[in-house]
Parts: structure tokens; sequence; C-alpha cells
């Protein structure tokens, strides 16, 4: 049997977003969602998750450098044992290592599969 997660998704792009939210819903997870970097920390702040899944470009708010420097930080402060997995669809090798990270998710068909594995680990 599975144990549910509470898992958070910060991604800017709508269509993403709804998808990654149904797909992990699917598996049995409890998700909360928002489209912005500060959002996310917001959220942090009033819940206690499991998982972050974090979008490197949020390009609506912030580049994905800036992401990296302030909001992997910031939620890190709030909960320093939360994973938090990158999602990416960019084309720079990004490792976990520089971000401070627990993986490097890149968007491809398979990531649905992956996205899975690491809510069921993590």
């Amino acid at each position: 049997m599975k144990s549910e997660k509470r898992i958070l998704l910060i991604n800017d792009e709508p269509e993403m977003l709804s998808q990654m939210e149904r797909w992990l819903i699917q598996e049995g997870h409890y998700i909360k969602s928002c489209q912005t970097g500060r959002g996310g920390v917001q959220l942090m702040r009033e819940m206690k998750f499991d998982l972050v899944f974090l979008d490197y470009h949020l390009k609506k708010e912030l580049d994905g450098e800036t992401t990296a420097r302030v909001i992997i930080p910031e939620l890190r402060k709030i909960n320093p044992s939360v994973p938090i997995i990158v999602v990416s669809a960019t084309e720079r090798n990004l490792t976990p290592d520089d971000l401070g990270v627990l993986a490097v998710l890149r968007v491809t068909s398979s990531c649905w599969q992956q996205m899975a594995i690491w809510a069921s680990i993590a």
C-alpha cells in the first residue's frame, strides 16, 4: 500500500501544474500547488510537506538562477529536511549538488513515471 505524501508543487505553467497535480493525486498523494516561488514559500510556512517539486524557470516571476539563489534557500530555512526536486525543461546541465536539492527532473515523456518514483521514495 502506498503512503500518502503531502507534496508542494511550484510551477508557473498552468497546464504543467495541472498535469502534475492530476498524476500525483491519482497516485494517492495530497497536493498543494501555486504558480510563484513566493507563494510556495508562504505555503511552506503554513503547512508541513513531505516533498517539493519546484520549477527551475519561474518565468513569470524569477529566472532559474534566482530560483536557485533565493527560493531554494528560503524553503530550506523553513524546513531544512524537506526533499526538493527541481523540475526543468532546460537543456542546461543542472546538477542536484549545484542547486542543493535531492534531484533534478528533466521534463520528458517519461517524467511522470520518474515523478511517481520520487514521490514514493522521498
